[in-house]
């Protein structure tokens, strides 16, 4: 049940900031920034098809640990791409409700992977090392 919840919450704040928002920023720096987020976005989806993807936290029978392409730097790589390809919409277009709006996904989004960690320790024994080679979300910084 958690794991359709921050799910869902995930996916409804997302839709909400896309609705109200134009998808791509008139800026230069920004808009690099939300092609690289896609760019990470897509080789990391495409590294997951690997295994059993789920979009949810639970991890789905006969999955296996994913750990090549973005993976091999960061554990969540796609939560990473969409804080990039956020992140300029809300500088571009920075008003309290999406403020209020990125913060709840963020929140959610931080939630979710402290979850899925937690649920992937259990699954892979492999995944404590991983963890000892790899950075969170952020590069260098979480």
């Amino acid at each position: 049940m958690r794991s359709i919840l921050l799910t869902i919450v995930q996916f409804l704040m997302l839709g909400i900031i896309l609705y109200k928002n134009p998808w791509f920023v008139d800026h230069p720096l920004l808009l690099t920034l939300q092609i690289l987020g896609l760019i990470i976005g897509i080789w990391a989806l495409s590294e997951m098809s690997k295994s059993k993807f789920n979009i949810a936290p639970s991890i789905r029978h006969g999955a296996i640990l994913i750990s090549t392409g973005p993976y091999r730097l960061i554990r969540h790589p796609m939560y990473l791409s969409l804080v990039m390809f956020l992140m300029p919409v809300l500088i571009w277009q920075s008003n309290l409700v999406n403020f209020i709006l990125f913060t709840i996904l963020l929140a959610n989004m931080i939630l979710k992977l402290f979850y899925e960690e937690k649920l992937l320790s259990e699954k892979f024994e492999r995944y404590t090392v991983y963890k000892e080679k790899t950075w969170r979300l952020i590069p260098f910084v979480f």
